[in-house]
């Protein structure tokens, strides 16, 4: 082809009347408007808008406002953001009512969206009326005055609920001195209205030397004008030095038979001094839990959360001249992974329950491959012994109080009954049992009967895929077999 056939090709190729595709950003965002409907008055609200660039190139939402700007009613957490093609972002919405009123405003966008520089989205609301708790803490200062070393003081405050709803303590966190000793911690406490309930938090102040002592303890509540409120310690004049800080890094989730490691090592000193004594306390754990720290005294310790629930290790570390933080909180929730979990616990040392799931209803008891049990831990159910609708007995405990436990991860469709077989007593005669049932990590139901040796009780069958847990209600009975082996009678 010659040269000038070319430019005539290329000379031909657009005209004026072919459009060009243009590069530009788009600006969409869901849901079209945001309706907080009822929203009890000065309770805090939020929604979120989905910002999303559908364009080519980046979208820059160059200021976020409202239409009306009605006081504090609406606020949002960021005024400008940048989002690359094919990409979101939230923008967090908070409607705190202050009275009684159908609120009404526009969430206003500016972006170089040529189409749509300005976007407008409605936002509605109404306040309500609704019971509210009010806290009232007295006294908000614990001033212990002069105590002389290793002797040991006590002073208390009290929290009532003024309101006319429920106060629900969420959180209490302690600073400054670990010389002060909160006996007992009021988080997760639930307070009666109108002043029907009194929570008496006691305080122990044991100083080491007479240089004074000084801390906090913040509570934290679902108060809605006061949500924080916090308690002063003095001791010996009170300090004007700073404390120890510990700190505590650990997982954030967990699951049942998990053997979490906390570590200690970044707690510090912020006047530079060495940190010479770490100090851990398992203070809180689930009803028939025997989990313990595997050491008290190192900069990290390890535990195994042996069942289902809520766990609360504390950290107090010194420095090298005698100095000692407030307790650190690490608190994590064992919640199972396995979409049916079961866990049996009894009430007696040197026992030995045991805990039976069967493949559908009517198996035999100890009938090998249908009955999950000691003897048959890893039944083959599915296609192999790697499928996920295998049941697994993941602990076995012979030694008394439990926990054993079965796991589905992956149940197929069916029914599977659970029975615990009181296996061995060795004298210590009757036992109470208890079988939890979770289902997709939610503590569905829980039974206990008391069991005598040798007898066995049918507590439920877990349906699939309903996830419902039926109670069978029947009276224990003489197990017809103890074992596996034709011969185990």
């Amino acid at each position: 082809m010659t040269s000038l056939a070319l430019a005539m090709l290329f000379a031909g190729g657009c005209t004026p009347d072919q459009g060009i595709n243009k590069l530009e950003p788009k600006l969409t965002f869901s849901p079209l408007e945001l309706n907080f409907g009822d929203v009890v008055v000065d309770y805090p609200a939020t929604a979120t808008l989905e910002i999303i660039n559908t364009g080519r190139v980046p979208l820059n939402v160059s200021n976020v406002y409202l239409g009306e700007s009605v006081g504090d009613v609406f606020v949002f957490d960021n005024e400008e953001m940048r989002i690359t093609e094919d990409e979101r972002q939230e923008l967090v919405v908070t409607f705190t009512p202050s009275t009684f009123l159908d609120y009404a405003d526009a969430l206003i966008l500016e972006s170089n969206d040529p189409d749509l520089p300005l976007a407008y989205i409605p936002i509605t609301g109404t306040g309500v009326d609704a019971p509210t708790p009010d806290i009232a803490v007295d006294p908000i200062t614990l001033d212990f005055g002069e105590v002389a070393p290793l002797s040991v003081a006590t002073l208390w405050f009290t929290i009532v609920n003024e309101g006319d709803g429920e106060l629900h303590i969420t959180e209490t966190n302690q600073d400054g001195s670990g010389n002060f000793q909160v006996v007992t911690d009021p988080e997760g406490a639930t307070v009666a209205p109108l002043g029907a309930d009194v929570q008496t938090i006691v305080v122990i102040y044991t100083p080491q030397a007479l240089e004074g002592d000084s801390g906090t303890f913040t509570i934290t509540s679902d108060d809605p004008d006061e949500p924080e409120i916090v308690v002063h310690f003095l001791g010996n004049g009170g300090g004007d030095f700073e404390y120890p800080v510990a700190v505590i890094n650990g997982p954030a989730e967990a699951a049942p038979l998990d053997y979490l490691t906390l570590d200690g090592s970044d707690s510090y000193d912020p006047q530079g001094f060495a940190i010479t004594q770490y100090e851990w306390t398992l203070s809180d754990v689930p009803s028939g839990s025997a989990s313990e720290l595997s050491s008290d005294l190192s900069d990290n310790t390890s535990f195994f959360l042996d069942i289902a629930g809520h766990y609360e290790v504390q950290l107090k570390v010194t420095n090298e001249i005698g100095l000692s933080s407030a307790p650190q909180k690490y608190q994590v929730d064992a919640i199972p992974d396995d979409r049916v979990h079961v866990e049996l616990l009894w009430d007696t040392p040197n026992t030995d329950l045991d805990l039976h799931m069967y493949s559908s209803p009517g198996v035999g008891f100890f009938n090998i491959p249908d009955d999950c049990n000691w003897c048959n831990p890893n039944p083959n159910w599915g296609a192999n012994l790697e499928s996920a609708d295998n049941p697994l007995l993941a602990l076995d405990d012979i030694s008394g109080f439990g926990p054993e436990n079965i796991n589905i991860n992956e149940p197929a469709n069916g029914e599977y009954p659970v029975r615990v077989h009181f296996f061995e007593d060795n004298g210590g005669g009757a036992t109470t049992a208890t079988v939890r049932f979770y289902i997709d990590g939610i503590l569905g139901d829980s039974y206990s009967r008391v069991l005598q040796r040798n007898e066995v009780w049918d507590v439920a069958t877990v349906r699939w895929p309903d996830g419902l847990v039926v109670e069978e209600n029947a009276d224990p009975y003489e197990a017809p077999r103890r074992g596996c082996s034709q011969d185990a009678r």
